[in-house]
């Protein structure tokens, strides 16, 4: 009886053990954290390759609203204490958020 001949790539191989593929971008990450402001405030320009993440601090009182240049507490996207958000983009700068009260943390995290 022969041996069964079985073909399996490096990539199988790398994905089937957790192993990193292809060569690692070294683009770094990106994080932060803003004292609120109830007008639209933009977050710092930077390129992003994955994306970015955006929560509001869990000790916030008020909510914060996330969207584009002309985000309002009636338009944006709503963050309660504790909550994030993932967005796909790849500029930071790109991010906007305005809050309900000066006194609220809105934090980041990008790559």
């Amino acid at each position: 009886m022969r041996p069964t001949k079985i073909a399996i790539s490096a990539l199988a191989l790398a994905l089937a053990w957790g192993a990193p593929v292809g060569a690692q971008t070294a683009n770094p990450l990106i994080s932060g954290a803003y004292t609120c402001a109830t007008t639209a405030t933009q977050l710092p320009t930077g390129a992003l390759t994955t994306g970015v993440f955006v929560s509001a601090d869990a000790a916030n009182t008020g909510k914060i609203f996330v969207g584009a240049p002309s985000v309002t507490t009636a338009n944006g996207f709503p963050l309660a204490a504790g909550a994030g958000v993932s967005l796909d983009t790849t500029s930071l700068g790109l991010v906007w958020f305005v809050c309900q009260n000066t006194t609220d943390t809105l934090h980041f995290i990008g790559h």
